[in-house]
């Protein structure tokens, strides 16, 4: 008899291991799952996180993008980016505005691209500025380094043709197709400074001698400012005398290409009549 009750209680025992083995599998089952889970949430949150992320990326993205459209600055990374077309630099000093001006336009031929004037500050404005500043309070005008209003004026910002600052002017009817800007980094500024020698000079400064655009003659011909033909052109006696004999607007415009480089068009051969004879010189048969 107490042979049979040890082997009961044996069986009872082993069932017992039984049981508790078999609750600690649930206990590892259960604590996988919660793992599982806890790993799902940790993705879902990296997931949430990334996209955050994307989309704040996006939307800087998206706001350098506008920025770079509505004429905001744009940093030096901005620029190196681009594929620059590197250009010869320009005379670093000039006598007077009118010899500057025929440099610059020799320069323009040489490099083959058309330059504009983007900003200018006058003479009375730069003096004003130093009146006020702190270290010449109290001071009379003559110990001041003040610019003489000969030289007016007395600076000028120069920036390629193609270096406009894009703005949106459509009402969106109409589609555009004559946009010319490309924000282009070529700039260069002209300043009237007073050497240490005591000679008044105009210093080109803050020069930028890239563009992010290609350059042509081809391109350089067509802009308006060069293909149209100028009032103080050699071709204007030739052309006033057509325009007298009632010629034709096609001989006006093979007389100006045959004859110049300006590669006019119709509508600007056009345009020149009209204006000469606005001006009463010819009638209007």
């Amino acid at each position: 008899d107490d042979g049979e009750e040890g082997g009961e209680g044996a069986e009872e025992e082993e069932e017992e291991g039984e049981a508790g083995e078999e609750e600690g599998e649930d206990a590892e089952e259960e604590d996988g799952e919660g793992d599982a889970e806890e790993e799902e949430g940790d993705a879902m949150e990296e997931e949430f996180s990334t996209t955050r992320t994307s989309r704040r990326s996006g939307r800087g993205g998206a706001e350098a993008k506008w920025g770079r459209r509505h004429g905001k600055k744009r940093s030096v990374s901005d620029v190196e980016d681009e594929e620059l077309v590197q250009v010869p630099a320009f005379e670093t000093q000039h006598a007077s505005w009118a010899s500057l001006e025929v440099s610059l336009q020799e320069y323009m031929e040489a490099t083959r691209h058309k330059i504009v004037i983007k900003e200018v500050i006058n003479v009375g404005r730069r003096n004003a500025d130093l009146r006020k500043q702190i270290r010449f309070q109290g001071c009379q005008d003559s110990e001041i380094p003040l610019v003489p209003e000969s030289w007016e004026p007395y600076q000028r910002k120069y920036i390629c043709t193609h270096g406009w600052s894009a703005r949106e002017r459509s009402t969106g009817k109409r589609v555009s197709h004559k946009l010319l800007t490309t924000e282009c980094p070529f700039q260069m500024i002209a300043q009237v400074c007073k050497r240490p020698d005591g000679v008044w000079r105009i210093v080109m400064k803050r020069e930028v001698y890239q563009h992010n655009h290609r350059i042509s003659d081809d391109i350089y011909r067509s802009h308006p400012g060069i293909r149209q033909v100028p009032a103080e052109s050699p071709l204007m006696p030739g052309i006033e005398m057509l325009v007298e004999a009632e010629a034709g607007t096609s001989s006006v415009y093979n007389y100006i290409r045959e004859n110049s480089n300006n590669r006019v068009t119709m509508d600007d051969v056009r345009n020149l009549i009209g204006r000469m004879r606005k001006r009463g010189k010819f009638s209007m048969k």
